[in-house]
């Protein structure tokens, strides 16, 4: 079986160190995560170029959608008064991190809260019609998660939420 990085289309030969790359979250990425094969070398810029960051969730009181916040280590541990970070990390209790769900049990997308949010099922009218409508506010949304933002020019997310095209009107 022959292999090819799909960073550089170069072939693995027997003895290279290949490594898998998981991308979690990227402005270009729709539904689920991807995974692309590469050479070790390939990736040790990314290594190199990583930044030490903090991912923090904000619960506001009354509001069941909590605005997640990825920012520098360093910014983040000065938010810490008489302890240092570390200690009042290691002293903190252990929360429980969950999604907001529907009674039934699943994420409501038809709601503000998670409209727009990148998901595997398709999108329903109930949640295009969400995201069009408060488009300025799903995109502050999903900028505060890291997530990618809805651009009505993009072909792709104008065929998905119904946007209006250079062609008429998106299905």
């Amino acid at each position: 079986m022959v292999s090819f990085s799909d960073l550089s289309g170069r072939q693995f030969e027997p003895g290279d160190q290949a490594v898998r790359l998981v991308v979690l979250e990227h402005p270009d990425l729709e539904n689920a995560p991807a995974a692309l094969e590469a050479f070790q070398s390939e990736v040790t810029p990314l290594l190199d170029g990583a930044l030490a960051v903090a991912v923090v969730e904000l619960h506001s009181l009354g509001d069941d959608q909590p605005q997640r916040v990825v920012v520098e280590v360093e910014t983040f541990n000065k938010l810490a008064g008489v302890e240092p970070m570390p200690i009042l990390l290691r002293q903190a209790p252990r929360a429980k991190v969950g999604r907001t769900q529907s009674p039934a049990g699943r994420v409501d997308y038809t709601s503000l809260q998670h409209a727009g949010t990148p998901h595997r099922g398709a999108v329903t009218s109930e949640e295009a019609a969400v995201v069009r409508e408060h488009l300025d506010q799903v995109n502050a949304r999903l900028a505060a998660a890291g997530c990618r933002l809805i651009d009505p020019t993009n072909p792709e997310h104008a065929r998905r939420y119904g946007f209006a095209s250079d062609e008429g009107t998106a299905p």
